[in-house]
Order: structure tokens, then C-alpha cells, then sequence
């Protein structure tokens, strides 16, 4: 049995002894029983992973108290719209992550939600366990927390720089893979719907010509501050929709890009995606933002124990946010021609049309300012 099918008979076929080991094993307790439960779906990310949260309530003793779980099934499909050969391990990252105990110890920096248990369903599906890391992602936090954010990442990054584990599931060369399957499609709906006055309202023609400059020299900006750059362990998607605070630890799920990469990407990605979703209608904050970020990241590397040159770091860091975040949403200019934009906003932002289209063009004319400064820096 496959596809949505398997996932549905995996719920339905899952028992009170079942589930009172799992939760024995989040709770490292022998005694504790369940006395209620249920499950409902919550959204997932890019990924497009089916994601469940069961709770309920326990015992240990007399004593009872709440419990709840994250069970995310991997499959094996297309990832980026490109085709992967059958002997593929990418979409079981997260699963191989938690099996290897790479990241199982209490160094501090970027922590990762608790791994429980893994079950193979089949040869393209795998049932995975997790802590429930709670409510507090990163959509409501201050400039402070994400300085702190970037300060655990740079802590983690040091771990693992110039020493990264060679492990043949991990990712590679992603932040050029994203560029090349997103930006030229993106970019190119803004060339054929340029002199559109809905677009022009939100891409000026001199913006326009920045960008589709940019994206000619996207390849050749991103090798370059690859090269100087050394590698780390990276999570691969640490953006604020994957990022929760935890008592003042920064707690970081969905792994399945994890990989290896430029010191420097990680807290990039952090900052464009936070941006993205979380600053509409503040995005004069996005300077401070990206300021505060990279002196916190660049003090948690010195933290952790690792010192490369802070240019160095701020042009990787820059490069990322002109190269991915400049250019990948320029793909909207469809939904302006089309008139699709108000739903949208709606339905995955939460705000209204001319607020998104705002925000969008807002979004490009920082990031590429980035990619400008990182070209300096390059120079």
C-alpha cells in the first residue's frame, strides 16, 4: 500500500501499547501510561510532508498530566521538481539524522527537536517521531530573540566548520540547486510581464534591471563566495516557520535539507524567509534585522570556537539573500496579470492584497541592495 493510503492505515492501525512506548520513550519513563488521546493533521512546510499532532492525557503514579507528539511521514517524491535515481536517500534525511545520533548530545547552540522513532512503512515511506517543541516559532519574536537565534546558529555552524561529517545523505551544493530550480522560471515571468502597470507598481523598470542584471550573475557570484567560504553542517531550511523558543533555547524542526554548506548560509536563510513571512508592514526593520543577525552569528562562531574572516562571512551571508531572496519571488508577477494576488494574500499571508504586493517589491530592492554589498565585498 502507498501514498496517502499507507499513512491512513498507519493511523488507524496505531495502538494504546504503541503509542504509550513512544511516549514513554519522549518521557524517558518506564511508568507512565496513557489514559486519552487523538490526532489531527497540522500544516506542514515545504516539504509537503504529512504531519500529525497526537495528545492527550498520562499518568505516572497518581500524578497526571498532558502529552503530546509529532508523528511526520517522509516519502519519497520529487523534491525541487527534479528527478532523484532509485538508490536516492535524500527524503529519508531527517530519518537517517535521527538514527545516526549526530546531533543526539546537549551541545549548545542550534537544538534539534527531540528524535523518538523511526518505522519504515515501506521502501519509499517512513513514519517519524517527534518532540512537540509547542507554539513559541518565530512569527511573534522581537529583534533581540532573533539575535539570539542567529547567536545559536553560529554556535552550531563553529561545530561542524571546516570539518563537516561526510555522510552520503547529507545535502550538497543546495543553495545553488534552490537558485537554479527556482529563479530563472521566477525571474522570467517578470521579463515576459515587465511593462504590465501592476507590475511596474510593484518592479519598477530600474529594479527590473537590477534583478534581471542579478540573474546573470548568479551563478558566478555564488561560486565565488562558496569558494573563499569554508563548509559546515547546515540545517538547510533554518528559516522562522522552522524555529521555536524554548525556554531561551532556539529549537529547530523539519531537517530534511539538512546538508552541508558555507558557513554563513544558515542564519541568511534564516533572516530571507523570516522576512518573507514574518515582516509585512515592517519591512524598515529589515536593515537592524540582518545587522543584528550577522554580528550575533559571527559571535557565536567565536563562541563555538571558530574564527574566519567576519567579510568572509558577510558575503556568503549577503549572497544568499541577494541570490535566493532578490529573485525567486519575482515569479508573482503571474499572479498580478492573472489576478490571483488577493486570495493568496489571504489564504498563505494573512493580509491583503496591496500589502503583499508591497511587501514583495520591498523584499527585492533589500536583497538585492545584499547582493550589491556582497559583489563589494567579493571586489
Amino acid at each position: 500500500m502507498s501514498g496517502r493510503s499507507a499513512i491512513s492505515q498507519y493511523l488507524t492501525d496505531l495502538t494504546e501499547t504503541e503509542v504509550t512506548r513512544l511516549v514513554r520513550r519522549s518521557l524517558d519513563s518506564s511508568t507512565v501510561h496513557i489514559t486519552t488521546w487523538e490526532t489531527e493533521p497540522i500544516a506542514s512546510g515545504r516539504s509537503g510532508a504529512s504531519v500529525y499532532r497526537l495528545s492527550g492525557m498520562c499518568k505516572d503514579g497518581e500524578t497526571a498530566f498532558p502529552w503530546s507528539l509529532i508523528l511526520k511521514f517522509c516519502t519519497n517524491v520529487r523534491r525541487f521538481h527534479v528527478e532523484h535515481d532509485a538508490d536516492d536517500l535524500s527524503w529519508q534525511r531527517e530519518y537517517l539524522l535521527g538514527q545516526s545520533g549526530l546531533l543526539s548530545d546537549q551541545t549548545p547552540g542550534l537544538t534539534p527537536a527531540q528524535y523518538i522513532d523511526g518505522i519504515v512503512l515501506s521502501p519509499t515511506e517512513i513514519a517519524i517521531w517527534f518532540e512537540d517543541v509547542g507554539s513559541a516559532w518565530a512569527r511573534d519574536w522581537s529583534l533581540e530573540r532573533y539575535g539570539l537565534a542567529a547567536f545559536h546558529l553560529g554556535q552550531f555552524s563553529a561545530r561542524f566548520a571546516g570539518r563537516p561529517p561526510q555522510l552520503p545523505w547529507l545535502g550538497r551544493n543546495q543553495w545553488p540547486e534552490y537558485v537554479e530550480a527556482f529563479c530563472p522560471g521566477a525571474v522570467e515571468s517578470l521579463r515576459k510581464h515587465q511593462d504590465h502597470p501592476g507590475v511596474l507598481a510593484v518592479y519598477p523598470a530600474a529594479l527590473q534591471t537590477r534583478l534581471y542584471a542579478l540573474n546573470e550573475a548568479c551563478d558566478d557570484l555564488i561560486s565565488r563566495a562558496q569558494a573563499q567560504s569554508s563548509m559546515t553542517l547546515s540545517h538547510g531550511d533554518a528559516g522562522g516557520r522552522n524555529l521555536f523558543d524554548r525556554g531561551g533555547e532556539t529549537v529547530a524542526i523539519d531537517w530534511d535539507e539538512v546538508g552541508i554548506s558555507p558557513v554563513g548560509e544558515d542564519v541568511a536563510r534564516m533572516v530571507g524567509s523570516s522576512l518573507h513571512w514574518f515582516f509585512i508592514g515592517k519591512m524598515d526593520q529589515a536593515p537592524a534585522l540582518a545587522d543584528l543577525v550577522l554580528t550575533r552569528y559571527l559571535e557565536g562562531l567565536h563562541d563555538g570556537g571558530f574564527r574566519q574572516d567576519p567579510s568572509t562571512v558577510a558575503c556568503v551571508f549577503k549572497a544568499v539573500l541577494g541570490t535566493i531572496y532578490a529573485l525567486s519571488y519575482t515569479g508573482i508577477a503571474n499572479g498580478i496579470v492573472e489576478d490571483r494576488i488577493e486570495q493568496r494574500a489571504r489564504d498563505a499571508y494573512q493580509t491583503t492584497g496591496p500589502q503583499l504586493l508591497e511587501h514583495m517589491g520591498a523584499i527585492a530592492q533589500f536583497c538585492a541592495g545584499q547582493a550589491d554589498e556582497a559583489r563589494a565585498l567579493l571586489k
